[in-house]
């Protein structure tokens, strides 16, 4: 995983910087660092205002992919999108970024990898258009 830097305007307020396994269905707002709430979050000692963007990277191990839901629905196997790779499978040490932009879009965000293998790290931040 390379390094991350956020574009001028936009405040994380949440990541996941060490990668998880997701072999079984992820839920973002199950996870301890998901903030339970946008409105009146602070950061930098200043409160945030704007939208909502979402950067979930997939670590692909060469053997399994991995789907995901925006409506709610728990993605399995063979439900949900498929995330993109280079090839029909994502190879061995490579990785791919999904960017969910929106509020209701990143809340009802659901993903699923196909096998142990695959792992994800993420980073949400506010675009800050005060």
């Amino acid at each position: 995983m390379g390094t991350r830097v956020s574009e001028v305007g936009n405040v994380v307020i949440a990541a996941i910087t060490t990668t998880a396994s997701i072999n079984s269905a992820y839920v973002l707002a199950n996870d301890s660092a998901y903030p339970t709430k946008f409105a009146g979050t602070t950061a930098n000692g200043a409160n945030v205002g704007g939208t909502a963007v979402l950067h979930v990277f997939y670590d692909w191990d060469g053997t399994h992919g991995a789907r995901f839901t925006l409506n709610g629905t728990t993605p399995t196997n063979a439900v949900g999108h498929l995330v993109p790779t280079a090839g029909a499978l994502g190879a061995a040490a490579t990785s791919t970024e999904l960017v969910i932009r929106g509020q209701q879009n990143i809340a009802a965000f659901q993903t699923i990898g196909t096998g142990s293998g695959v792992k994800i790290s993420w980073y949400l931040t506010i675009d800050d258009d005060r």
